[in-house]
């Protein structure tokens, strides 16, 4: 257990533009730790990152995963090397503090595209007063009935702040169809779904009709990562 919560305070630290380790990196069930047991952890946590890159000899590695590498990178003051003179990041909303400490230290015309209300890790890192940011307010694949579905959810999003509306290409024909709630199904079967939105839409459902169900095991993990992003 002790390993489990280091490994996932070190994840946490490393999406994150913070120099070091603090106790906010915890994952949140230890709120419910005592003031020893936090400083204990994060203690363990230091000494962890720490043999992640400078192992004491006859102590063998621990595993480096990309994430912990760009960090790495970040707190040593690394950029961009080679001979580049663009970088261009496609679902730019997906980077983490630490790649954009990197490129914002590079002496290169950075171009990002990406769409901050699709992000799950919370907000969008600041980038440098440098980058240059337009906002693309255009669907290309949707028809004009998207826009009173997602206008009114922009609106609502905590990241909204004074954003234009979201303009539709008036010529594709887009149907949408509203419904109040699937049916339950009154025999025992395999629900097949779409998506992970589709699975907690039947999350619920089941669960606020007591129905008894059980989640695949390859979609179990899958869609607890997914709740989690959500929440």
């Amino acid at each position: 257990t002790v390993a489990q919560i280091v490994r996932g305070t070190i994840s946490k630290f490393c999406l994150t533009a913070a120099p070091y380790l603090t106790e906010t990196h915890l994952p949140a069930l230890a709120d419910r730790l005592s003031m020893m047991d936090r400083k204990a952890l994060l203690i363990y946590a230091e000494r962890y990152w720490s043999h992640l890159f400078e192992a004491a000899p006859g102590e063998g590695f621990l595993p480096v995963r990309g994430y912990h590498m760009i960090k790495y990178a970040a707190l040593r003051g690394l950029t961009v090397a080679g001979d580049f003179d663009q970088v261009i990041v496609e679902e730019a909303h997906d980077l983490t503090g630490p790649m954009s400490q990197i490129l914002d230290r590079a002496n290169l015309s950075v171009i990002t595209l990406g769409d901050k209300f699709q992000r799950f890790e919370g907000f969008v890192p600041p980038r440098s007063s440098s980058t240059r940011t337009k906002t693309l307010d255009v669907s290309m694949r949707s028809g004009r009935a998207i826009e009173s579905v997602l206008n009114p959810l922009i609106d609502a999003h905590p990241f909204a702040n004074d954003e234009p509306p979201l303009r539709a290409n008036a010529d594709i024909k887009t149907l949408c169809v509203f419904y109040d709630r699937p049916e339950l199904p009154d025999a025992p079967c395999t629900l097949l779904v779409g998506s992970n939105w589709h699975m907690l839409q039947w999350f619920q459902l089941l669960v606020s009709e007591n129905a008894k169900f059980a989640l695949l095991p390859g979609s179990s993990n899958k869609f607890i990562t997914f709740v989690q992003g959500v929440i």
